[in-house]
Parts: structure tokens; C-alpha cells; sequence
């Protein structure tokens, strides 16, 4: 539920802009993880979703146009010491008493966009949300980029597994027209450059650049989504990714959910092919979630199985169970959210979480 803002207090003014609102999420619960038979637990955030807050605003300008931007931040739900960036690092002897396993969250880390939108679509600017976590919350989406949605081990918003958007980019999307839509979004690779006294800002450090191009279609209870991306390394190797998603809506309480996803890495000539499929059912107050997701290269497969149920207390308010399950016979490099990278043997990676999520 958004809620329209009188004043906004972090900025302490009134806001002159129209159509200003904050919207976000708490998630907060008891999760414990396996690896290998090693079990860590303890109370820890973003179980069935990331806690944030976003700013947005819209404006009609008139003649069709419209201005709008978006600002936001993700947090820690459990630790006031990651939320100004005061984290341990792995393997410290002497912790105080701030230690914390939460994520660092600061001021305005997620998606920040301001632009316009007419008859001739829509332009943003800023680091912009891609397409490839459009995929993300099709083929997942109750599951999202939290537990049991396989994001950041058997698929990914990019080719690197690890972003759902880029810096310094630009966002066309087009109208919608008969339920089809495209977009482009373009950020552009820069090189350091050695100019003697050049001050920060482009050109400063190597930024790695990316081009994508999706196409949507919405037909009713269904929906289908193609995205195509390639990511431009500063070394001068571009890797690619390609996704087809596509739901439907069985009934109101009943929808299913599939996708392909292909990645190839040129710069260490890996290629690998997730498959996705999953199901959301609701009774009543409860909901029932299940994925299932495979990931193969030339010799192996990674499988992930990810289950889970909602308590509905309100449209807004849910007690949760997530149960995500990973196993990679040869542990295959692309296991990047198990942390089986550069292990030999065959891997398990179980987390299990119950908790409150509350959307506002």
C-alpha cells in the first residue's frame, strides 16, 4: 500500500513536487543454513523479500507528458551497524559488539531513476532497474531475488549473476501497443584515462558497460518476455545473456510459471542453460509456492528446489517458510550464492527461513 506524503522528514521539507509517495518493505525472521553438513543460524533479514524504502513521484506536465522519479533503499532489518556500512569482514578473530551477517545498506544503493514519458514512451536516466530481473520476477515471482527462487545461483538478472541493474544508464521503453512492449537500455563503458590531473567522474576508473533489448507481450492471463544482453567488459570481451519467460494465470487463485535462460561467457568460454518452473497457488489465506530450476554446462548440473508457504494476516502483512535447496554433484563454478566457487567435491546448500514480511 503507498501512502501520499504531507512532508518528507529526511529531506525536511514540503515537497512541492505532485503526486510524491514512499512505499517499501520489513522482512525480518529465523533463518539457519547448511553447507556440507555445517549449520549456521541466527535471526536475519530479506527471507521472502528485501527490505527498502522508495521514494517516488510523478507529475503531469501537460500535453501528455509526465515526469517521474524513483529513489531507492535497501537496508539491513536486523543490524544498525550495516546500515552505515560497518561490516566484519570473513574469518575475523576479534569482533565487537556490532557484528552483524546482514547486507550493508546505505543511502539511496538501489534503483535511482528520474525521467519522462508521452505518447512516445518513456526515457529514464539514472541506474535503472534491467530487464533481466523482469525475468527474475516471472519465472519467480512471489520468490523473487529472495530464498527459493534459485536468483544468483541457477539463474541471474545478468551474466555475472550478481546485479539487477547498471550505473550511468539510459531506459527507452516503448507504449504499449496491442499488449506489446520493447525496451532498450544502454550504459556506457568507460576506460581510465591517465590525463594528468583529471578529475573524478567519467573516465576515473574502468566501468564495465551493457546493452540490453527486451520485448514484453500481455494477453490476459498471460505473458510472455524475451530479453537479450550483453554485457562490455573494460578488458574488451562482452559476455551475453539470453531469457525467455513466460506465466499464466489459470485461474485467480492458481498461476504457473516457466523459463530458459542461456548465458555465455566469453571471457572464460563457459556456457551454461538454466531452466525454470514453478507454481503459486492461494486458498483462502494461505499460499503454496514451489520452483524448480536446473543448470547445466558442457559436464555438469547444478539442481535447485525452492518451497514455500505465506500466512496471509492482511493484503499487506504475511507470516512465512521459505526452503531452498541447492546440490551440484561437481561444483560447477557458476554456484555463485552457495559459495562453491573454486571447491572440488560435490556440494549441498540448504537454507531454511521462517519470518514476518510487511509490505506498506
Amino acid at each position: 500500500m503507498e501512502t501520499t506524503l504531507v512532508a518528507f522528514a529526511a529531506f525536511a521539507a514540503v515537497s512541492s513536487y505532485a503526486g510524491v509517495t514512499i512505499d517499501g518493505l520489513f522482512d525480518a525472521g529465523y533463518q539457519s543454513n547448511s553447507l556440507q553438513g555445517v549449520r549456521v543460524s541466527g535471526i536475519e533479514g530479506n527471507g521472502a523479500g528485501t527490505s527498502q524504502f522508495n521514494l517516488r513521484g510523478t507529475e503531469d506536465l501537460g500535453g501528455g507528458l509526465s515526469s517521474s522519479f524513483h529513489l531507492e533503499t535497501d537496508f539491513s532489518s536486523v543490524s544498525n551497524a550495516a546500515n552505515t556500512g560497518s561490516m566484519f569482514s570473513p574469518n575475523t578473530a576479534s569482533v565487537g559488539s556490532n557484528q552483524n551477517n546482514g547486507a550493508a545498506g546505505r543511502f539511496g544503493n538501489g534503483e535511482i531513476a528520474v525521467g519522462v514519458k508521452g505518447g512516445f514512451g518513456q526515457v529514464q536516466f539514472g541506474a535503472i532497474n534491467n530487464a533481466g530481473l523482469e525475468f527474475v520476477a516471472q519465472v519467480a515471482p512471489v520468490f523473487g531475488t529472495a530464498l527459493g527462487g534459485g536468483y544468483g545461483a541457477t539463474i541471474g538478472a545478468n551474466t555475472g549473476f550478481n546485479a539487477v541493474r547498471w550505473a550511468n544508464s539510459v531506459r527507452y521503453d516503448t507504449p504499449i501497443i496491442s499488449g506489446f512492449q520493447a525496451s532498450y537500455i544502454y550504459a556506457a563503458k568507460q576506460n581510465y584515462t591517465t590525463t594528468t590531473n583529471y578529475n573524478a567522474g567519467m573516465g576515473y576508473n574502468n566501468v564495465a558497460g551493457a546493452q540490453e533489448l527486451s520485448a514484453r507481450y500481455t494477453a490476459g492471463p498471460l505473458k510472455l518476455l524475451f530479453v537479450n544482453s550483453m554485457t562490455l567488459g573494460t578488458g574488451g570481451t562482452n559476455d551475453t545473456q539470453r531469457d525467455f519467460g513466460v506465466s499464466y494465470n489459470i485461474s485467480d487463485a492458481w498461476a504457473v510459471q516457466a523459463g530458459a535462460q542461456n548465458t555465455q561467457l566469453n571471457s572464460t568460454g563457459v556456457t551454461t542453460n538454466g531452466r525454470v518452473v514453478g507454481t503459486v497457488y492461494t486458498m483462502g489465506q494461505n499460499r503454496l509456492l514451489a520452483n524448480v530450476n536446473t543448470l547445466s554446462n558442457a559436464t555438469n548440473t547444478a539442481n535447485q528446489v525452492g518451497l514455500g508457504y505465506d500466512y496471509l494476516l492482511s493484503k499487506t502483512t504475511k507470516v512465512y517458510f521459505r526452503s531452498d535447496r541447492l546440490t551440484d554433484a561437481n561444483s560447477v563454478s557458476f554456484a555463485t550464492s552457495a559459495g562453491l566457487i573454486g571447491n572440488s567435491g560435490g556440494k549441498s546448500f540448504t537454507k531454511n527461513a521462517v519470518g514476518v514480511r510487511v509490505d506498506f
